[in-house]
């Protein structure tokens, strides 16, 4: 089997599918289909990868591959069976001729397919695109459990979900997501945020990571620079989101690899401001994004902020206050004579509105000096295998030594100057000077929360290391994502607002034992499902959700039954 291009007089390409067939002792080509006649090579290019898909299909027919469904049939497959009263099983089916044809995992969809249509990306391909907006959901789902390539995607789909699907067919579909449509699909996830929180967004968390790829060739948009998953041989893009403070997306940024945090900050705020003018907000983000220019910035566009502050930096005059501990304001619980929590508020002398917030945590200092002792520790297992300061100098602890004669030795001293910042840390907050600091402190905390739960996400969806190439494929792929990371993040928010709190990977578990058993009768030719018994987790998440799990057996109508003398083909097909 093959693909044949026939020239014709008028200057097009017939594209075929074509099979030799050997009659006796002569070889003919028989052709099997016809799959489109192209006017130029661009479009014979599209027809060939066409070609490439129907003759897979054929193959697979060939070999009794065949998968069960179609690609959307699964939804019709979910819809029955939340109906199975309306296409009930006949009276003279008998268990004893059915056999299993194969299982549908159908709670993954289910779920967060209803996510995703409240999500409203059921046409984000556009209205006359519906094969790829399909495509595209089918993409999203499987991103948010299986975690591997387009290719292999399409693979396991095949093999262990029983959807067929073509790789062709998914990068055509990935080439729809122009800028105008991924702004759209921000859009939405933004409306969704603003009409399930009870209030309007009054504050945003921005986070970024870097996600490298399967090569390191460079160009402008992929770069080599500091990778936060230790990939530094390779290039690498800048990935900025930002979520709610439930931990609701609402938006994100693609930068360079090379291009520092702090000046990603301002290029997404501009962004999010010119789509959203009416939108008030605070802004909350670590100590990478302060910046002279950011705040700056962020003061004359008169838009609060809360950012970490390396008050190891300051000068001499405010380290003296950070450290005198006796102007701390006790918060939280005692320990005898020692408060556990502690915190001071420093107003800025030259810009009126910016405070420096500090806090104590005698919970913290006992960390810090831990992780500190531990660190010498090995640095005095190194001391006395050898006294060259080359060989110390590496995993941040050179700050301890002193290197007196060309020997290196640890310095009291140096460990006890850095020993006063045990338990500290601080925040620089402008706009926020009417607020009690501590209401301005737990916000800047649930900071960490939310960075947990990117890099947890992020880990969980797998997005490292990208196989794309070619800038729109990777914008797609990005935004593909996105959507999943919606999805489970929107899960997340609606099973805490119903008091259950369940991990990512506890949730996958429950949603993979939510199957459909494909029953095929010997008898009757007819073909059945038989909705699985479904865990506990599964139902709180039904519940929450508002969704119907019925366990009735119902009729399958696919118009996939078989004919006389098939009996056997079909009750030994596989999914």
């Amino acid at each position: 089997m093959f693909i044949r291009h026939k020239k014709m007089a008028n200057g097009r390409t017939k594209v075929q599918i074509v099979k030799s067939v050997r009659t006796g002792t002569k070889v003919q080509e028989r052709v099997l289909r016809h799959v489109g006649t192209a006017r130029k090579d661009n479009e014979r290019d599209v027809f060939d990868g066409l070609a490439r898909s129907i003759m897979n299909d054929l193959q697979k027919e060939a070999n009794g591959q065949n998968t069960l469904f179609k690609l959307g049939e699964y939804t019709d497959l979910i819809d029955r069976s939340r109906h199975a009263e309306d296409h009930p099983v006949p009276d003279h089916v008998m268990l004893k001729t059915c056999r299993e044809e194969g299982r549908a995992i159908v709670g993954i969809r289910d779920v967060f397919g209803s996510l995703y249509q409240r999500l409203g990306w059921e046409n984000v391909a556009g209205h006359s695109r519906p094969g790829s907006n399909s495509i595209i959901k089918e993409m999203v789902m499987a991103r948010i459990t299986q975690h591997l390539s387009k290719q292999a995607t399409v693979s396991d789909l095949s093999d262990q979900s029983a959807v067929a699907l073509n790789l062709d067919m998914v990068n055509r579909s990935m080439d729809y997501f122009d800028d105008h449509r991924i702004a759209t699909m921000c859009d939405r996830s933004m409306t969704l945020a603003k009409t399930l929180l009870p209030g309007p967004i009054t504050a945003l968390f921005y986070d970024t990571t870097t996600l490298s790829f399967a090569n390191d060739t460079e160009d402008h948009l992929h770069k080599k620079s500091l990778s936060k998953d230790g990939k530094h041989h390779r290039v690498q893009v800048l990935l900025a989101l930002l979520v709610t403070a439930e931990g609701l997306p609402v938006g994100y940024e693609v930068f360079p690899g090379n291009q520092s945090e702090g000046q990603t900050l301002m290029v997404a705020l501009e962004g999010l401001q010119e789509r959203y003018p009416d939108v008030a907000l605070t802004v909350v983000a670590d100590a990478g994004m302060i910046t002279k220019a950011n705040e700056e910035a962020l003061r004359e566009r008169q838009i609060p902020y809360i950012l970490g502050a390396r008050i190891k930096n300051l000068p001499a005059a405010l380290t003296q206050l950070v450290l005198d501990r006796s102007e701390y304001h006790p918060w939280g619980r005692t320990e005898g004579s020692e408060t556990n929590n502690g915190y001071r508020c420093i107003d800025d002398t030259e810009v009126p509105g910016r405070q420096l917030m500090t806090t104590y945590s005698a919970k913290r200092a006992r960390k810090d000096v831990h992780d500190r002792e531990r660190g010498l520790a090995k640095v005095l297992k190194r001391l006395n295998a050898s006294k060259q300061p080359a060989s110390l100098v590496s995993g941040g602890m050179a700050k301890y030594l002193s290197f007196p004669a060309g020997q290196a030795t640890l310095d009291e001293a140096k460990i006890a100057k850095v020993a006063r910042w045990d338990g500290l840390r601080g925040i620089v907050a402008w706009g926020c000077q009417d607020r009690d600091p501590r209401d301005v402190i737990m916000q800047y905390r649930q900071l960490a929360v939310i960075e947990a739960s990117f890099r947890t996400h992020m880990h969980d969806l797998k997005m490292r290391p990208i196989f794309h190439w070619k800038e729109h494929r990777i914008k797609a792929h990005l935004a593909m994502c996105y959507m999943a990371f919606c999805c489970v993040q929107h899960l997340h928010y609606h099973l805490k607002a119903c008091g259950h709190s369940m991990s990512t990977d506890r949730i996958q578990k429950a949603l993979y034992g939510i199957q459909i058993r494909i029953l095929y009768d010997t008898a009757g030719q007819g073909r059945y499902g038989m909705p699985s018994q479904v865990s506990s987790d599964a139902k709180k998440i039904y519940q929450t959700l508002g969704l119907v799990w019925n366990r009735c057996p119902f009729t399958i109508s696919s118009g996939r039954q078989s004919g006389p003398g098939e009996d056997d083909k079909q009750s030994s097909g596989g999914a």
